[in-house]
Parts: C-alpha cells; structure tokens; sequence
C-alpha cells in the first residue's frame, strides 16, 4: 500500500529565528505552515544576541517587541582596554564597538539591543503557539521530490516514536544551517578559531565591557568580556585566536577558566561553570541564488559570516520578512508565483554587500554605522516603482553596489526602508506614529495632499480601491492641517512635520503625492498620479476583473 500523502501549503525546516519569523510572518497573513526541528531541545546561551535597528522595527511590526524589551540584556558599555599579558587598565576607556546615536523621528531605534538568541526564540515560538502552530521538534527532511506541481517533502523522527511521513507542499524554505554551503575560512589562521560562552564571573565590573588583545606577533588569544546582565554578573565571553587540541564540538566547561587563569591571572575574578560554550572556526559564504520552483533557502542556510559584526542572525530575520509576505500573496492567488523571483532578485545583491563588509572587519576596533542596516534598500528591484527624478543617482553606477548604505544627500527613493514619522494626530484627537499604523498584512498607501476634495485626489482614491485585490490595502491621508477641518476617515494631521520632512513632500505643495509601502516595511512606489497606483498594483497582484 503506498503512502499516503499529507499537504500543507508552506513547509519550513529549520526553527532557529529565520524559519520563526518566517512562520510568524505567514500566521499573521492567514497562510497555515508547518516548522519542523531536528533537534529535541531548544537552544539555550545568547548566541546571536545583537538585534539591529532594523530587525528592531520588524519585530515591532510582527508584535512582538514589547516581549523582548522584557529580556533585553544591558547595553553595549564602553571598552576597557588593559595591558597583555596581565590586568594593568590602559589609561583610556574606549567608547563602544558599535556606534550608537539619539533616536531620531524617522529613526526611533538608534541602537542594538542585547537579547540572547534563546529568549528571542522563546519569545517567537510563544507568539507561534498563540496562533496554533507548534514547532515539530524531532523532525527532519531526509529527501525532496517533485511530482504534478508539488514538492514531496520525506520527513522522519529522531527517535523511534516518530512515524515517517510524506508532505506535500507548495513551497518549501530550508532555514536549517550551513551544511551544504560552501564556505572560506575568514582569515589566514585556518586552525584556530573562537570560543563563545556565557558564564557569571564574580568580581568583575559589570559597567565595562573588558578587552585584552595580544600583539599579533605573540600569536596568543585575545579576550572578549561583555557584561550581559549586571546582577547576575553573567558576562558574553569570546576569546579569539585559540587552537583546539580535543573535540571542538564539544569544549571542556572549564575552558574559559583555564584560558583567563593562563593568560590574564586578574586576581579575585573567578568563574561559575558557564551556561552555555562553544567552539567556531569563522567561515565565510552564500549561495549563488536564493531559490527557485517552489524551494528557497534562508539565514544561514543561504549565507554564514563571523559572528563579530552582527550580522548573521538579522540578515536571516530578513530574508524571511521580505519572503513572507511575497510567499503569503502568491499562496492565496492575488499575486504571480513570477513575485517570489524577486526575492533572490531583492535580497542576494544585499547579501553580497553584507558578506564583502563583514570581511573586512577582522581586527578593527569600531564597526561602521552600516551594520545598524538601516540603509539597507532595493532599489534596482523590478518591483519597484519611481516617478520622482534623482540627478543624483546617475554618478552612482550600479544600484546594488549601494545596497547596504546610506545615499548620498539623504535621498528617499522607492526601494528604501520606509521611515518613521511620530506625532500624527487622528481625527478622534489620537497621536500616534506612522510605525504604529502599517501593517505586515497589506500595503499601506499614504496619500499627502493639501487640499481634501480635489478631482486628482479623488482620481488616486479611486485607482487604489480598484487597483488592489479586498483587504491588501489601507489609505491613510496626510494632511498639513487637523484632520476635522476635511470630514476624512483613515486622516492624520502631520502635526510637527515629521511625516513630510521624511517622505520629501512640501507641505504647501498643491499637487498630492502618493507613497506606498509593502507589508515588509520598503516603499514599493513613490508616485503623483492614479496611473502611478495602477502601475505598481500591476507589478505585484494578479490582473482584477474590471
């Protein structure tokens, strides 16, 4: 008797953070997924622990970032330097690695955030459960085949309880690693690599961050100490520059002891036996292309750096986001499945750029404002549209060699992060910010306009009802004056500006300018017109029936 076949539209292997905000992402839209884990138990340690401004406003626009401001760690503290070998402070206390400024109004995150991978993932599988979906853990893919349009997924247990089974599955997102990838070393040193751990270490400040560098004509490791949380004196140890003799898949709990006691000897700081350790050997890596016929690959299993710029964890967190939603729209049929090509399309230029940054950074001892990744844009994307006229641009050759910065002048250009405006004030006297009111569900069109009744106004109000499928948009009005003096629902009074000061658009400008931002928080269009509206809709939905 052959076996029988389950189905479910989306099938995510991997429940590390990608393949979670993956499934967060679809649940959210109403697309049913399954996740499945090959390990039995969860991760515990901090692991990837720096959650970027970016990924910072994704999880708020998932909901969840008032769970992880509830397990933030402290903030990165300036570094003290000290004198190697021995305990000597050098007289200077640098300021921290990663740079940090005043939140602005179109940047509300000026900073990373320190949550351990542990307790952000407890916080993404909690939010999963509360919309019915638990993550099979114990569960691997052993083969894929194809057959009349879907992908047969063989999945068995890691334990003899577990029943092989069959999936069958429209789409299919591997999230699970770096097994397959091909990898470089990060640098010349192939045989050492770098131990990881959190331990409570007694009689160390907790105020500092602690940094002992060797000269690299000694050849001896250098010594990492991040204070993680300051009551319980547990520290983010790295120590860099190590050569494992045993089984480097599975260190000696002691061995940051030993190491610190060998090299440093500060006296009076001890060590608990630390919660979590881990050896690495830093490789570098992508693929060529990010997927294709209904399977993708996400986070590491697309791309693996050195964990020291950040950005591994929040590249794969948004590789999911800019999928999600392209995969959700293509399961219900309002858009092309051709959509999800432009998720290799969009996210392997920017790939490449975050792979070229992280491999210069070696041994520098400050990190460029680039890793905060709020420059991160598609501007070359073919689903993107631009009627506004950059001059500017035409000096700057490829697109995609700027994927990963901030441009020049400040420009605002379709492609980019949509940003933030506070203080718009509703017509039932709410102030909120903009942040506040897209959503991960359906485009967001913002109209600004001076005047309220006006034939082009009503010409774009028109277009975007007919141009977007039921439920996939929302207008919101942008007005320079209070919203009650126009008798407009879904108004907001851009009280002090900000939301004209960020979108570009003259307050006194009598023509209406229309933004509208994806679901993934990236402005889709910038455009004057009920044409303009028409043009992007084609682009992303199937053709309505007039």
């Amino acid at each position: 008797m052959s076996q029988q076949i389950s189905k479910t539209p989306v099938l995510i292997v991997g429940a590390g953070p990608t393949g979670l905000v993956l499934a967060l992402t679809l649940l959210k839209q109403g697309i049913s997924c399954r996740i499945i884990e090959k390990s039995l138990s969860n991760h515990v340690g901090t692991r990837g622990a720096g959650i970027m401004p970016r990924s910072l406003e994704m999880f708020k626009f998932l909901g969840v970032l008032p769970q992880l401001q509830e397990c933030r760690g402290l903030d990165m503290a300036p570094i003290q330097r000290y004198e190697y070998p021995g305990w000597q402070p050098i007289a200077e206390v640098a300021g921290p690695l990663m740079p940090k400024s005043a939140p602005e109004p179109s940047k509300p995150f000026a900073g990373m955030w320190f949550v351990s991978q542990a307790k952000l993932e407890s916080v993404l599988r909690q939010e999963l459960l509360t919309l019915g979906c638990a993550i099979e853990s114990g569960r691997r893919l052993t083969s894929l085949t194809r057959h009349e349009g879907f992908i047969h997924a063989n999945i068995c247990g890691e334990n003899k309880d577990h029943v092989p089974e069959k999936v069958g599955v429209s789409f299919l997102i591997g999230a699970d690693g770096a097994k397959d990838l091909e990898v470089r070393p990060y640098n010349d040193n192939v045989d050492y690599g770098m131990l990881f751990g959190n331990v409570i270490v007694n009689n160390l400040r907790t105020d500092v961050c602690h940094s002992w560098r060797a000269p690299a004509t000694e050849g001896h490791p250098t010594f990492h100490f991040r204070p993680f949380e300051s009551e319980s004196k547990k520290f983010f140890v790295a120590i860099e520059g190590i050569r494992m003799d045993a089984d480097e898949n599975d260190p000696e709990p002691s061995l940051i002891s030993s190491l610190f006691s060998k090299y440093i000897n500060m006296p009076g700081v001890t060590f608990e036996l630390p919660e979590w350790i881990s050896f690495l050997r830093p490789k570098i890596g992508m693929v060529n292309t990010l997927g294709h016929d209904g399977a993708f690959l996400a986070g590491d299993a697309a791309h693996i750096v050195p964990p020291n710029g950040g950005q591994g964890l929040n590249s794969g967190i948004q590789d999911a986001f800019n999928l999600g939603w392209k995969l959700a729209q293509v399961v219900k049929g309002i858009s092309p499945p051709a959509l999800l090509k432009t998720y290799n399309e969009e996210r392997l230029p920017v790939i490449q750029k975050m792979v070229d940054l992280v491999g210069e950074l070696n041994d520098k001892p400050s990190r460029p404002h680039q890793l905060l990744m709020l420059g991160i844009n598609y501007r070359w994307s073919s689903i993107v549209l631009d009627k506004r006229s950059y001059p500017q641009l035409a000096s700057n050759g490829d697109l995609k060699n700027l994927a990963y910065t901030d441009y020049p002048g400040e420009l605002l250009v379709a492609g980019d992060r949509a940003p933030d405006a506070p203080d718009l004030v509703t017509g039932a006297n709410h102030v909120t910010s903009l942040f506040d009111l897209l959503s991960t569900v359906r485009h967001t069109v913002l109209l600004f306009s001076s005047a309220a009744k006006s034939e082009s106004v009503s010409s774009i109000q028109h277009s975007v009802q007919h141009s977007f499928p039921d439920g996939q948009q929302k207008t919101l009005m942008v007005y320079p004056s209070p919203p009650m003096e126009y008798g407009y629902d879904n108004a907001v009074f851009d009280r002090d500006g900000f939301a004209h000061t960020a979108y570009k658009v003259r307050k006194d400008d009598n023509h209406p300018t229309v933004i509208i931002i994806r679901p993934d928080g990236i402005i889709g269009a910038i455009g004057f017109g009920a044409n303009d509206v028409e043009q992007y809709s084609s682009l992303i939905f199937c053709r309505l029936p007039h």
